[in-house]
């Protein structure tokens, strides 16, 4: 969704980067007309996306987070939305040479979701497209399996 929302609000260059477990989850944002690139399987990888001008991060993973700061452009900008699970070193040296600029986002305010309903509806191809499962709320747990083993 994160790299939905760039492209339509106009960034050029979209390019979502992901694991061998996230290969469903780029096959399908391939589908909806991003660029990904496997970080584990491409040695290569930073070359693809090195001095991007903004960087999202949405895993929450410290040594994604920290990667981050490799790959941004100087003065560009760094926004982690993913919920990191554990303590994580900055790379302050790195920040400060690069004047990077970093915006942490927790919650959104209504006008998000008029975007992002906005987004989805005016998409070229229907947004069940991007629901992986369907369960009963009774469910629950497998739901939360799901997300979490990135299956979903």
């Amino acid at each position: 969704m994160c790299a939905l929302v760039a492209k339509r609000t106009g960034a050029g260059n979209v390019k979502l980067v992901g694991l061998d477990r996230d290969a469903d989850r780029l096959k399908m944002a391939e589908k909806f007309g991003v660029q990904t690139v496997n970080c584990q399987s491409d040695n290569g990888w930073r070359a693809e996306v090195e001095g991007a001008d903004l960087v999202i991060d949405a895993s929450g993973s410290a040594q994604a987070i920290r990667e981050c700061f490799d790959v941004v452009s100087r003065a560009g900008r760094l926004v982690p939305i993913g919920i990191a699970c554990s303590k994580m070193e900055i790379p302050w040296n790195i920040a400060l040479n690069k004047e990077t600029t970093v915006s942490f986002s927790y919650s959104s305010k209504a006008a998000n979701w008029d975007m992002a309903l906005s987004i989805l509806a005016n998409l070229e191809f229907p947004a069940d497209k991007l629901v992986s499962h369907t369960l009963s709320l009774d469910d629950w747990q497998e739901g939360f399996r799901i997300t979490w083993a990135g299956e979903g």
